[in-house]
C-alpha cells in the first residue's frame, strides 16, 4: 500500500469492514480512491471560496439526507487530491491550518 500511494497518490487506504461480504470474516486493507467535487479552474476565486465555506459549515445537513456523508471530513478532504486545488478552495482550506497539497 505504501509503494501504491507513493507511485499513485490518488489512491488512498481504505478498509472493507469484516462481514461486508458473506466469508469474509476479518477487515481487508484495500486501494481506495476519494470523491472530489471538481470545478473549471476559470471560475472566481470568491466563488469557489464561499462555496467551499458554505459545504463544510453545512456538512451536517448532507449528512442528514445522505449515508455516504459521514465520511466526508474535513481532515480527510485533501487526501488523495489528483488535481490541481482551486485557488479559492485552497484559501479556505489553508485559513483552516490544512496544508494544501501541489499537484501538477
Amino acid at each position: 500500500m505504501t509503494r501504491l500511494t507513493a507511485e499513485y497518490p490518488y489512491f488512498i487506504k481504505d478498509v472493507i469492514p469484516a462481514g461486508t461480504y458473506r466469508g469474509i470474516d476479518r477487515d481487508i486493507v484495500t486501494p481506495a480512491v476519494n470523491a472530489m467535487l471538481i470545478c473549471e479552474a476559470g471560475l472566481p476565486d470568491d466563488v469557489v471560496y464561499r462555496f467551499t465555506k458554505a459545504l463544510w459549515e453545512n456538512i451536517s445537513d448532507l449528512r442528514k439526507v445522505h449515508p455516504k456523508a459521514e465520511f466526508i471530513t474535513l481532515e480527510t478532504a485533501l487526501d488523495g487530491v489528483s488535481v490541481p486545488v482551486h485557488p479559492g478552495a485552497a484559501r479556505f482550506y489553508t485559513e483552516k491550518g490544512m496544508t494544501v497539497p501541489t499537484v501538477k
